[in-house]
């Protein structure tokens, strides 16, 4: 449910029309973590902060999924903004798998 929070949030910020089911990674997060449209519902009553600190624990090849899965999604974006970068990086730190919007993409 945390990273639905959290993926829920990044598609809320971008504000165009992105999908996760584009993402060319989600599909095995989802299978994964498990995720369902419940988890979804369920993570919109939940704070990012709180789900920031519950992802921080999680096994590091869900984070790189995430990270993926989140960096797919600011790069349907048709240009990726500073802030969109800055905000990756500080995600990826607070979750303990630090690793920049550039970097990621030479792994993508």
């Amino acid at each position: 449910m945390a990273i639905c929070r959290i993926l829920l949030d990044v598609v809320n910020e971008v504000g165009e029309d992105v999908s996760l089911i584009r993402s060319r990674h989600y599909p095995a997060l989802q299978e994964k973590a498990q995720l369902t449209d419940g988890d979804f519902y369920a993570a919109s009553q939940v704070t990012v902060l709180a789900s920031i600190t519950l992802v921080k624990d999680i096994h590091y090849k869900l984070k790189m999924l995430m990270g993926l899965t989140v960096f797919e999604l600011y790069s349907q974006c048709k240009q990726v903004t500073l802030q969109q970068r800055v905000t990756f990086g500080i995600l990826m730190n607070a979750i303990d798998w630090p690793i920049s919007f550039s970097e990621i993409s030479t792994l993508s």
